[in-house]
C-alpha cells in the first residue's frame, strides 16, 4: 500500500440492500473526488456488489477501495464463492449488465483466478475543486472507515494483513 493512499475497506451482508449500503460506505470519497469520478466509482462498486448478491453463495461481501495520491483508484469486490468462470464474465442478452458497465468505466479490470473477486483500476481522477489531501484525511478519519496505516496493516479489524 502506498504510504499516503487513502484506503477504505468494509464488509457487507449478501442482502438486497447491499448495493445501497455500499454506496453509503463510499461517501468519504464524495468529499475528495469530482462528481463524475465519484459517480463512476459508486456505479462500479454497486454493480460488483449486486453481482455478488445475485451470483455469490450468500455469505459476506468484502469491498476494498484505495485512492492514491495521484488520483488513481484501485478497488476490488469479493465474496465467498469458488470463482468466476470465463463464460460468466459477459452478460447474456436480457440479463445483467454489471461487468459490461465495469468494463465501460474502468481503465482496467479483471477477475482473480480461482477466486470470486473482481478488481478494477480507474486512472487519475479529478479531485473535488475544494479538496486537498488534508481534507481527504479528515473526511476518512471522521467516518472511522479508513483502515490501514503506512505499513499496510489493517487497523480497523484489529488484524495485521499486509497488502
Amino acid at each position: 500500500m502506498e504510504a499516503n493512499a487513502r484506503r477504505l475497506e468494509f464488509s457487507l451482508a449478501s442482502v438486497s440492500e447491499a448495493g445501497t449500503n455500499a454506496r453509503g460506505a463510499l461517501l468519504p470519497f464524495s468529499e475528495v473526488l469530482s462528481a463524475e469520478a465519484f459517480s463512476d466509482l459508486k456505479l462500479i462498486v454497486t454493480e460488483l456488489v449486486r453481482n455478488s448478491v445475485a451470483h455469490g453463495p450468500g455469505g459476506q461481501i468484502d469491498v476494498l477501495v484505495e485512492l492514491h495520491t495521484d488520483g488513481s483508484i484501485d478497488g476490488a469486490v469479493a465474496d465467498e464463492g469458488q470463482g468466476i468462470a470465463g463464460s460468466e464474465v459477459y452478460a447474456e442478452p436480457g440479463k445483467g449488465l454489471g461487468l459490461l458497465i465495469v468494463e465501460a468505466l474502468a481503465e482496467r479490470w479483471g477477475v482473480r483466478p480461482g477466486k470470486s473477486e473482481v478488481w478494477f483500476h480507474l486512472e487519475a481522477q479529478s479531485f473535488h475543486p475544494a479538496a486537498s489531501w488534508t481534507v481527504a484525511s479528515r473526511a476518512f478519519g471522521t467516518r472511522g472507515r479508513i483502515v490501514g496505516g503506512a505499513d499496510g496493516t489493517n487497523t480497523a479489524r484489529g488484524t495485521s494483513r499486509k497488502q
